[in-house]
């Protein structure tokens, strides 16, 4: 069994980040183009930070899909630049995947709750996905996918809505085939212990998770997870592996788990910290009734 297969089971759940509305109530995420991603990215102004790039190192297992060749999609064009986007879906826990709804966003308006479907899909009977012929010419910055159950129900259902950064470009000519992308599904019993645990209330605040690991995706102990940059300090619990307890002093455990407990104020940069590593840092926010997904690996 591969490590990362083996750290999920050890965690009995794997989570994603960054959901729920800011301190402003700013509308929930309902997965909008990307056209104007860099305007009005908070609605009253609270952005506390610029935004860094999106999660885009996953996981480095192998999936089995293959996308199809983009040949086979009109040709680019003033206005179309066209994607196949493939992977699988990392169940959180022992779930089944199969059937669950994927959607593919534009980052910004995910972490800011303002953004509605590029394309979506369903997720095939080995767990596998594929978005074929993708537009993003108008998309920045680079691609997140909302996971939700088979008819997207919000926070009800079996799996709670989550975003998983898939991808990240700061030109045309960095928008190429995703491939071998990892997306995150995240049961509802897995949140309920959270939120049991740490007190965190996902369903009208969203809530903001991730893993922090090497450069061969082993999760790393002893790590933290901050704000990038000046500011207030935000409030980051660390989950013991099976999810019993709390890490003291705070830190991560060997499941390299980490969790906001409170709600953004806007969107806020973030990155991971342990001596001898390097991390890169991403933005998030907190759209309501949302969980955003985001690993921190070692460069």
């Amino acid at each position: 069994m591969n490590l990362w297969k083996t750290m999920l089971l050890c965690l009995l759940f794997a989570v994603p980040l960054a959901c729920g509305d800011d301190d402003d109530n700013n509308q929930d995420v309902t997965p909008d183009t990307g056209a104007d991603a860099d305007a009005d990215a908070d609605a009253d102004g609270d952005v506390e930070d610029v935004p860094a790039d999106t999660p885009a190192d996953t996981p480095a297992d192998t999936p089995t899909d293959t996308p199809a060749d983009t040949a086979g999609c009109p040709p680019d064009d003033a206005t179309h630049i066209y994607i196949n986007v493939s992977g699988t879906v990392q169940p959180i826990g022992e779930a089944d995947v199969s059937g669950l709804f994927l959607a593919a966003v534009a980052p910004l308006e995910a972490l800011t709750g303002t953004a509605t479907p590029l394309a979506t899909t369903t997720v095939r009977a080995d767990g596998t996905f594929l978005f074929e012929c993708l537009n993003v010419k108008d998309v920045q910055m680079g691609l997140v996918v909302l996971s939700d159950d088979s008819t997207p129900d919000g926070v009800a259902g079996t799996f709670f809505p989550t975003l998983s950064g898939v991808g990240a470009w700061s030109s045309d000519a960095e928008k190429v085939d995703l491939e071998n992308r990892f997306v995150f599904g995240l049961p509802n019993v897995v949140v309920d212990a959270l939120e049991g645990l740490t007190g965190i209330t996902p369903d009208t605040d969203g809530m903001v998770m991730g893993l922090v690991l090497d450069e061969a995706d082993a999760p790393l102990a002893g790590a933290t997870v901050g704000r990038a940059g000046p500011g207030a300090p935000i409030a980051v619990a660390y989950p013991t592996p099976d999810l019993s307890g709390l890490v003291t002093p705070p830190a991560t455990s060997a499941s390299g788990m980490w969790l906001l407990t409170a709600p953004l104020g806007g969107l806020t940069n973030i990155t991971a910290t342990l001596a001898g590593h390097t991390f890169p840092t991403y933005p998030a926010a907190t759209p309501r009734g949302y969980c955003f997904f985001v690993p921190f690996r070692a460069e």
